[in-house]
């Protein structure tokens, strides 16, 4: 799509941001370029265009009193892969986190000896320095922050003796023969994005699956998503923060995650927890949530999620009136 903007740029640099437009604009809301009083018009339609670029074919629009509303129509029937998935692909970087993702791919090796530290700069000096056109100043600092970060997503692995850590590239799964699988959980499951984003890489992409009902617009919620089931993997509080929709005001709740459940009528997903203010077990849809923050351990973790599915037993829906 052709620049219109200086500043536009179909690429993402803050996710919750297109995340609001999208649910606000086109999945719940149908508001015209008139309703929108957050920022400035001009920031409506630079978002717009950025949504455009990548959802043009399954946008519409309707002419009403208060003006132009555009809104989504997908025919689940006939879309085997989520549209909405196309949004998570469109993350902007910097210049210096590409370069340095290149170079660190390039020159770990996969197999021991793998190298410490000191050996990775010398390489990126010796090696590279010439042949890369580097858009700022390297430090140790940045890339051993780069390689902590990288060993946490498994990209890297770290063999550590003493203080001392020698660094590897984690060699590729063989999927061969789930392509089929992964699929159906790309676009089934909870946090399917995932599943999308294996059989690009797989370069598979089968089309066996079509749904009936097809609850696409949870995928914008799999930031939130990824953060709670850590939570509650870990048996740590979360700091997570909504949008009260009528007051346009944030809060920020202190939560103890005790289980996400889904609504089999809307397809909606809620976070089931102890509000550490009131002690009180209760619910939260995930997709008013804005943002999630791992907080402390939880002592009593266990004991709070079997008051939780004690009271599932009597509870219809998320309808929770009473707590321990």
């Amino acid at each position: 799509m052709a620049q219109k903007k200086q500043d536009y740029s179909e690429l993402i640099g803050n996710f919750e941001r297109i995340r609001d437009y999208m649910r606000e604009f086109y999945v719940y809301g149908f508001k015209s370029r008139n309703d929108f009083d957050k920022k400035s018009a001009r920031s409506y339609d630079n978002e717009r265009r950025r949504i455009e670029s990548y959802l043009l074919e399954y946008m519409n629009f309707r002419q009403t009193a208060e003006g132009k509303t555009l809104f989504l129509s997908i025919d689940s029937r006939k879309t085997s892969q989520n549209p909405l998935y196309r949004a998570w692909k469109s993350k902007a970087f910097t210049k210096r986190e590409v370069t340095l993702h290149f170079v660190l791919m390039d020159l770990l090796p996969e197999t021991m000896p793998f190298l410490t530290l000191d050996e990775i700069m010398y390489k990126i000096a010796s090696e590279y320095k010439e042949d890369v056109d580097w858009p700022f100043e390297l430090d140790e600092s940045t890339v051993r922050k780069r390689l902590k970060q990288y060993v946490e997503w498994g990209l890297v692995i770290q063999k550590k003796e003493g203080r001392q850590s020698w660094y590897g590239k984690a060699s590729s799964p063989d999927l061969t023969g789930g392509e089929e699988a992964i699929a159906f959980f790309s676009e089934a499951g909870q946090l399917g994005v995932v599943g999308s984003f294996l059989l690009d890489w797989m370069g598979e992409k089968p089309e066996t699956f079509t749904f009936k009902h097809h609850d696409i617009t949870r995928s914008l919620e799999s930031g939130v998503l990824e953060g709670i089931l850590e939570g509650i993997s870990k048996r740590r509080e979360l700091f997570v923060k909504d949008m009260n929709r009528s007051t346009c005001k944030e809060h920020v709740w202190q939560v103890v995650p005790l289980k996400v459940l889904v609504s089999s009528q809307s397809g909606r997903n809620y976070l089931m927890g102890q509000d550490r203010a009131t002690k009180q077990i209760r619910s939260w849809r995930l997709d008013y949530l804005t943002e999630v923050q791992i907080g402390a351990p939880v002592n009593h973790y266990q004991e709070l999620q079997e008051t939780f599915y004690e009271m599932q037993k009597h509870m219809w829906g998320i309808c929770c009136h009473t707590s321990k």
